[in-house]
């Protein structure tokens, strides 16, 4: 299910955090059609940049890519924390999972 607040939210001219709907085409019987798997998002701080994926179906965060590779095992364990907090909370919504996602990397990247 597509969360259009968050999606209204964090769009393109959001410049901390921006997310966008991952989509793929199924063919059921000829019938193209596109369903949303995920969000694909990038995280700002300064001069750093991070790109996430979020899957809708496990409800997983996990590090694309960011500018800066020797961060990468760092910012790895800082998404394991994020995904505990997701399991932890299951009832948290995907916009509260955001928001400590921006605490969590905030914090990083200012420390």
């Amino acid at each position: 299910m597509i969360d259009y607040l968050c999606l209204r939210k964090y769009d393109e001219r959001n410049k901390h955090f921006s997310m966008q709907v991952v989509k793929v085409k199924v063919n059921e019987e000829e019938k193209q059609e596109e369903l949303c798997i995920g969000y694909s998002c990038t995280y700002r701080y300064e001069t750093h940049e991070v790109k996430l994926e979020y899957n809708i179906s496990t409800g997983i965060w996990t590090l694309v890519s960011d500018k800066y590779h020797t961060e990468a095992k760092q910012l790895n364990t800082l998404i394991e924390r994020i995904n505990k907090f997701s399991q932890v909370n299951r009832n948290s919504t995907l916009d509260k999972q955001i928001q400590y996602i921006l605490k969590v990397l905030d914090g990083y990247f200012l420390g």
